[in-house]
């Protein structure tokens, strides 16, 4: 008999274990921000970082911004509000990123490449392989939406 009350007793504490377990990783995946860009009529979906900068970008919601082409690699559009940086070195640069250069430039990234300058990390499209299909250097003035 106490045999079987000491089994009881460490099922249900790997029941509970599990449970709290189980109810962290949907607290921490619940405060993952994600809003939406419309680019080309594609709709993706955009992780935001967290930090000061994403916070403000966030806030300025629903903003559409027309970008131009740089270096086969990036779409760049000047913003009206200035957000404030928080600028690291960026080293790789990956398909889907979407970064704040200066305090009024954002950026988003459709290849991946090594980079010297520094930006303010904002966030990242989930769906990059389509983005990557989507978007190309021959895209010269695009319009992107950014909503909530």
């Amino acid at each position: 008999m106490n045999l079987e009350k000491m089994f009881r007793k460490i099922y249900i504490i790997l029941f509970l274990s599990f449970h709290f377990i189980c109810k962290a990783v949907d607290i921490e995946e619940s405060n993952m921000r994600i809003i939406e860009v419309i680019i080309k009529n594609e709709h993706y979906k955009v992780e935001l970082e967290d930090n000061k900068s994403a916070d403000i970008f966030l806030e300025r919601l629903p903003l559409k911004i027309k970008v131009k082409e740089l270096n086969g690699n990036e779409k760049y559009g000047i913003i009206s509000k200035k957000i404030p940086s928080d600028r690291s070195y960026s080293g790789n640069i990956e398909v889907g990123d979407l970064m704040l250069y200066g305090d009024d430039c954002i950026v988003l990234f459709y290849k991946s490449f090594y980079t010297s300058y520094s930006y303010t990390k904002l966030g990242r499209i989930v769906e990059k392989d389509r983005l990557q299909k989507n978007i190309s250097e021959t895209d010269h003035n695009l319009e992107i939406i950014f909503t909530k």
